[in-house]
């Protein structure tokens, strides 16, 4: 009897759990519909696929169990803007881990950038990182800058030209702030490391497009 009782009890907490999964799910979905009818974009539903399109961009080949799972999208013209919910997984059973982030992508068609990436440095990881032959495109010039700051990319020297002076200087007054974005041709991706509310979708949009005006 004691036994049922605690299988029922499990049972009820799993219940409660995806229960309440589905209803912070449900309230998301309908702040990306609400905020898509006040500015006048296109709803993104879950499943949209942003993991395909842009598959292209390295945070879209990370991990397994990759989703798009709701978010906006318009043209202003000369640039398509995407904001979106995405989430992928790391490792299996118990040591898989969800990370989840909301991304602004910018496409336009103007742009040229080289294939680069860019995050806050994490001292330790980073370290062991590059003991055992991470990338780090550092500038010996400016350790303020590197210090601050993972670089990676495919092409080191059109990397290294995309970072002038000037630009390292505006992101090295940024050094505190959790932000990564890459870049690839026409496409920059921006995000802070984590979900945002859909409400703020606008300042998520700004804060990715001053990120772009720097590099371009």
């Amino acid at each position: 009897m004691e036994g049922l009782v605690v299988v029922l009890i499990i049972v009820a907490i799993i219940a409660t759990v995806a229960g309440l999964g589905y209803y912070q799910q449900k309230k998301r979905t309908e702040a990306w519909q609400r905020v898509a009818a006040e500015l006048g974009l296109e709803y993104i539903a879950p499943g949209a696929g942003l993991e395909s399109r842009f598959g292209y961009l390295r945070l879209f080949q990370q991990g397994h169990s990759r989703r798009t799972t709701g978010g906006v999208t318009g043209d202003s013209g000369d640039m398509e803007i995407t904001v979106a919910d995405y989430r992928y997984t790391t490792g299996h059973g118990k040591s898989a881990h969800t990370h989840a982030q909301t991304v602004c992508i910018l496409r336009r068609p103007a742009l040229d950038l080289p294939a680069c990436y860019l995050r806050p440095q994490r001292r330790i990881a980073d370290l062991l990182g590059k003991l055992f032959g991470g990338q780090d495109i550092e500038f010996a010039d400016d350790p303020e800058f590197s210090s601050a700051y993972v670089i990676q990319g495919q092409d080191e020297a059109a990397v290294r030209a995309l970072f002038t002076p000037q630009r390292r200087a505006r992101f090295a007054a940024q050094r505190g702030k959790n932000f990564h974005f890459e870049a690839q041709g026409d496409t920059f991706l921006f995000h802070t490391g984590r979900r945002v509310p859909p409400e703020q979708t606008k300042e998520l949009m700004q804060q990715a497009i001053e990120m772009l005006r720097v590099l371009a």
